[in-house]
């Protein structure tokens, strides 16, 4: 449906789509995956522009750093940066970068993720929309994961949100899901396996 694709590498690319957008009020979708019961992804309507975030598929684990948690207490199991465009398994395009998933890549490092029980499931949309999984009993639903997101606002800003920077930001997006603005990366819990990998 939508007149206009843009397949996004760089936060500056999201950012030049969503002035554009505004410039000629188009409606805007974002996609990473695909991958959507409710087909959110085809746009608004016929003159809409989709963003593609599909490229965006570097992952970085910091396994033994501390990172700032909940109420400012500090997560000591490590932490990854998760691009917008990763799966939890592989993905269908088994020649892109980090197209084994998250799942593989947090095993690499000794840790497990809160993850989809699908393993085609993209991270933005499954984590801030409070996805569950087979760990979630106990790590907690994929919002309870989320510990920094960078996004381009509506108006095309570079930002990000965590426990202590842009906190109320943070809290909307962590409680309402999708929505305010197009994220391009997440820092994502990791956790020591119970029973070893």
């Amino acid at each position: 449906m939508p007149s206009f694709i843009v397949t996004a590498n760089s936060s500056e690319d999201v950012s030049k789509a969503l002035i554009f957008a505004n410039n000629h009020s188009l409606g805007v979708a974002v996609m990473a995956t695909g991958h959507g019961m409710q087909d959110r992804n085809a746009g608004p309507g016929p003159n809409s522009l989709l963003i593609r975030t599909t490229c965006f598929r570097n992952f970085t684990a910091f396994p033994n750093d501390n990172i700032t948690g909940y109420n400012n207490t500090p997560w000591i199991e490590g932490y990854a940066t998760v691009g917008a465009g990763l799966t939890f398994g592989k993905n269908y395009w088994y020649n892109v970068k980090n197209s084994e998933g998250l799942y593989p890549l947090a095993k690499n490092v000794s840790r497990e993720i809160v993850g989809g029980t699908c393993h085609t499931v993209g991270i933005v949309g499954w984590m801030l929309g409070a996805g569950k999984g087979w760990t979630t009993p106990m790590y907690g639903l994929g919002v309870d994961n989320l510990l920094h997101v960078d996004l381009v606002m509506a108006n095309g800003t570079n930002t990000s949100a965590s426990y202590t920077h842009n906190k109320e930001l943070f809290k909307a997006i962590r409680g309402g899901g999708p929505g305010f603005g197009v994220v391009t990366s997440l820092k994502i819990k990791l956790h020591t396996p119970v029973c070893g990998i």
